[in-house]
């Protein structure tokens, strides 16, 4: 009993963790683990919004959420790709045993995020109309998600920097404290959203309140945590201050993990758009349903692929390469046989998962529609993700940047393809998102087999 009850402290034990011993799949999946649960807690702060919101209002509201939250998500997306960064550059140096390294990278990434944050936050809201208008907003959600963007946007900088002090923790190896400290933001949200939008009537921009509000405060205390125990993090002005050398590595890395975030969000807005043009703000609300519904399916990819990341990188920096790419065998094994049971669900009991959002009839027929070929893409994307976490593990972020780029625009043009097509649905629209993720498996594959030839070769020397 006592040996059961300290084998599972030790799987929740937050802390840093060495990831280049042991065996490979028990070390993946004890990392990983956490990372789906804080990923699950992180894809709840959107749902809830959607719950909350489309319970207490009406379709009108729940569109306004959907489109909102989508153009934040790309915004920020932008940012949190140098956070990406950070943690292949502190994986790389914990592995290495360089802590002087560590401390410059984390105050070299702070100030990035407050200056990224700063001018984002500025830009959008002086621009808000014409942001609105791109994002294909039907006249009557249009004031509703105006709204809840510029609260989002003035709120930017506890995302950001709650995501800064993530990616520190998961570079050395700690999964656990990320999700200690979401869990206590989403409970937060959640009793701000049923304030606000149950209690106050808020609506949309109650949701957003709640959700910058809740952020904020798991930021806080992740940073004093993070700052009491040995995570090698600055004090005072110090925590703001910039080295070149680990600021020009931070671009390096990050910018194509930021342009390939970015460009993969503005495909997805791109079908949104279509979206709108074709059934108008109903159709709007079901394409933001099926929206946070993916967002629980990709959770799993998503916890896989930081999980491949920081593992490569501790085991590139102890110059472990063999095991470094038996990581992402191990990572595309393990994530696609979940995967599958992900997608029967979906595929057999839709309107089932559906109706946790909405009751609106015509928001769930469409949704439903949208659900039934959309869902493809989650096992897809197993693939793909376990991938690219592998290259950026290796700090060869622009792979999966060309790629990304590559397949948006193979996203972009077959929406507008399947749009056109006489009697198009959603089901038909659905299908753009799984037929550019197996040209990304397809191109990866390639990549894969000739770019880690010479981790192969220095690896043979090497102890898996």
């Amino acid at each position: 009993m006592n040996k059961i009850v300290r084998q599972i402290r030790n799987f929740i034990s937050p802390g840093a963790q060495n990831l280049t011993r042991g065996s490979i799949r028990p070390e993946l999946i004890r990392f990983a683990v956490p990372l789906v649960l804080a990923n699950l807690l992180q894809a709840l702060y959107g749902a809830v919004d959607m719950i909350i919101v489309g319970h207490f209002t009406d379709s009108v509201g729940l569109s306004a959420v959907a489109l909102g939250a989508e153009f934040m998500h790309t915004i920020s997306s932008f940012i949190i790709g140098f956070c990406f960064a950070t943690t292949t550059m502190i994986g790389n140096y914990y592995g290495a045993g360089q802590k002087k390294d560590i401390k410059e990278t984390i105050s070299t990434q702070f100030s990035i995020c407050l200056l990224c944050a700063l001018l984002v936050s500025c830009f959008v809201c002086f621009n808000i109309n014409k942001f609105v208008q791109f994002l294909g907003t039907p006249a009557e959600s249009f004031s509703v998600t105006k709204d809840y963007v510029f609260i989002c946007s003035m709120g930017l900088i506890t995302v950001l920097f709650y995501n800064g002090i993530s990616a520190i923790f998961r570079g050395f190896g700690d999964s656990v404290s990320p999700l200690i400290f979401v869990g206590i933001s989403c409970m937060l949200n959640v009793l701000g959203d049923l304030l606000l939008v149950g209690g106050f009537k808020l609506g949309a921009a109650g949701a957003a309140y709640a959700t910058v509000a809740s952020q904020g405060v798991s930021a806080f205390l992740a940073y004093h945590y993070a700052t009491a125990r040995d995570y090698q993090i600055s004090h005072g002005r110090k925590l703001f201050k910039i080295y070149k050398d680990k600021f020009l590595r931070i671009l390096r890395l990050g910018f194509p993990s930021a342009i390939q975030f970015s460009i993969v969000g503005l495909s997805f807005i791109f079908i949104v758009r279509q979206v709108c043009k074709l059934e108008g703000v109903t159709g709007a609300a079901a394409c933001g349903v099926v929206t946070k519904l993916d967002g629980f399916a990709m959770l799993l990819p998503m916890s896989f692929n930081i999980a491949t990341g920081a593992m490569v990188a501790q085991c590139v920096g102890a110059k472990k390469y063999i095991r470094a790419r038996n990581v992402l065998k191990q990572s595309i094994l393990v994530c696609a046989s979940l995967g599958i049971f992900i997608l029967v669900a979906l595929e057999l009991f839709p309107e089932v998962f559906i109706h946790i959002f909405t009751n609106e009839k015509e928001v769930v027929l469409k949704a439903t529609q949208y659900l039934r070929s959309f869902a493809f893409d989650v096992l897809l994307v197993c693939f793909v993700f376990s991938f690219g976490g592998f290259f950026m593990g290796i700090g060869r972020t622009e792979i999966p940047m060309v790629v990304g780029i590559i397949t948006a625009g193979i996203r972009i043009f077959a929406s507008y393809l399947l749009s056109g097509i006489k009697n198009a649905n959603m089901t038909t629209l659905g299908f753009a998102l799984p037929l550019t993720s197996l040209i990304q498996i397809f191109i990866f594959v390639l990549i894969f087999y000739r770019q880690t030839r010479h981790l192969t070769l220095i690896g043979k020397r090497q102890k898996p």
